[in-house]
């Protein structure tokens, strides 16, 4: 992370020196503005003194805070600014870090999109269990149906009754499967419901 790094006098509010980093963050020729800009005219872009954050060191030691500096553009660039108070033998110079975060800025808002096509993606998934999961539960009632229609008929073969219950039994454990994919699209969509029933403590 490249660091901007200004010295400022703390009476005058002129910039007395600044590192490469500081020009190129705001976008300024350093030779133009050392020793002949105030602070808040280099920026802040205005030129009250009073509109200062620094102005507050009259009662504390160091001031960070996350604010917005103008460009010689017009832009608006966020930034982090850490200010330290040095006393000097004619009152005190301040120096102040510049860090860019408009980096985070869009890392951030990468982040919100990636979230919400996620939460996109997690809704459409749902939805398409609880359709699936109808359209499968219905299917095997019919066929439990009929396969308890024909394992009730006399007089067949061991190994008819022995097929039939297979059928039936993996009509059960599928029925079972699609029920608890049901429970889960319920939670996930938040349609469950807290049922309070009275129990007994003395047993």
């Amino acid at each position: 992370i490249s660091v901007g790094i200004v010295e400022i006098d703390g009476k005058t509010r002129t910039v007395l020196n600044m590192n490469d980093a500081a020009a190129d963050l705001i976008g300024i020729d350093k030779e133009h503005v050392i020793g002949q800009k105030k602070c808040y005219e280099t920026f802040c872009r205005h030129n009250d003194v009073r509109s200062c954050h620094l102005t507050d060191y009259d009662v504390r030691q160091t001031v960070v805070n996350e604010c917005q500096i103008t460009l010689p553009t017009g832009d608006k660039l966020l930034v982090h600014k850490t200010a330290i108070k040095i006393p000097t033998n004619n009152g005190y110079n301040i120096i102040e870090s510049i860090v860019d975060l408009s980096d985070r800025q869009k890392r951030e808002a990468e982040l919100e999109k990636a979230k919400v096509k996620a939460d996109l993606a997690t809704k459409s998934k749902t939805i398409l269990l609880a359709n699936v999961s109808h359209d499968i539960r219905n299917l095997l009632t019919s066929i439990q149906g009929t396969a308890e229609r024909l394992h009730s008929k006399f007089g067949q073969s061991k190994a008819y009754y022995r097929d039939l219950d297979i059928i039936l039994n993996s009509i059960y454990r599928m029925t079972q499967s699609i029920e608890l994919m049901r429970e889960r699209t319920i939670l996930e969509t938040g349609q469950s419901k807290l049922q309070l029933q009275p129990i007994c403590l003395d047993d």
